[in-house]
């Protein structure tokens, strides 16, 4: 597993997950799933429990401001699945 820190958000990806490439964003009180690709929200870890537009954006926002580095993780974790 590699995490690294944006503000208060981890950004998590697994070496043994599945695509299309995404990383995990670990809030205090949240976790979603980010496309790489679209900075989509692809899922959230408790789909019973709504996760705010607000917290979502600072989702994308996190994952968009250090889109390069994870890309160049995913791929070195990845590199025979992509």
């Amino acid at each position: 597993m590699v995490s690294i820190r944006h503000n208060n958000l981890r950004l998590v990806i697994y070496p043994n997950d599945h695509g299309p490439p995404h990383v995990h964003v670990v809030g205090p009180d949240f976790e979603v799933k980010v496309d790489l690709r679209s900075l989509e929200i692809m899922s959230t870890r408790q789909p019973r429990i709504k996760v705010s537009s607000a917290k979502r954006a600072r989702a994308r926002r996190a994952v968009a401001s250090e889109q390069a580095l994870l890309w160049k993780l995913w791929r070195a974790m990845h590199e025979t699945t992509i």
